[in-house]
């Protein structure tokens, strides 16, 4: 991940988070291979990782209404290195939390070029904000509500880790 510029960005609060880690760097030119999980009777998870970006969606066969019923042809690496092609209509975003509750790497929320909303590995996080020098960390919420029983999430606070 080549990153020109990181700098912190105030949206002013939420619910429970009010800063995002903001960069300037090339990310179009990632490819994604997705591992799939499934996760219940008509889920499966889908998970990537490349060049510490990352990429993250659910797709349910009972409810395929996600992004306007879009088809997407996502491709897929199985066990043992087999790649695919999987056709899969209406997936939903998800969030890093209920990745990390699925098994796979814990990631966190950033913007790209000031608008575009994405994920990137929290260990690529944290060498960012150090390389940069901001003032910030990452630290566990536990927050006491939750629509899902996925509790624990990454957040970035003020302050350094200490």
């Amino acid at each position: 991940m080549q990153v020109k510029s990181a700098r912190i960005f105030d949206y002013g609060g939420g619910a429970w988070s009010r800063y995002a880690l903001e960069l300037d760097c090339d990310f179009n030119e990632v490819t994604h291979r997705y591992k799939r999980k499934p996760v219940g009777a008509t889920r499966v998870a889908y998970f990537s990782e490349a060049q510490g970006y990352v990429s993250f969606m659910i797709h349910d066969r009972a409810d395929e209404n996600g992004y306007y019923k879009a088809v997407f042809d996502v491709s897929v690496e199985l066990d043992g290195g087999t790649k695919t092609i999987e056709r899969i209509k209406g997936p939903w975003s998800s969030n890093a939390a209920a990745m990390v509750h699925y098994g796979f790497p814990q990631a966190v929320d950033v913007r790209f070029q000031g608008c575009i909303a994405g994920h990137i590995l929290l260990s690529e996080a944290e060498k960012i904000l150090e390389q940069f020098k901001l003032p910030y960390h990452y630290g566990l919420y536990k927050p006491d509500w939750s629509l899902t029983p996925i509790k624990n999430t990454y957040i970035l606070k003020p302050g350094r880790k200490g």
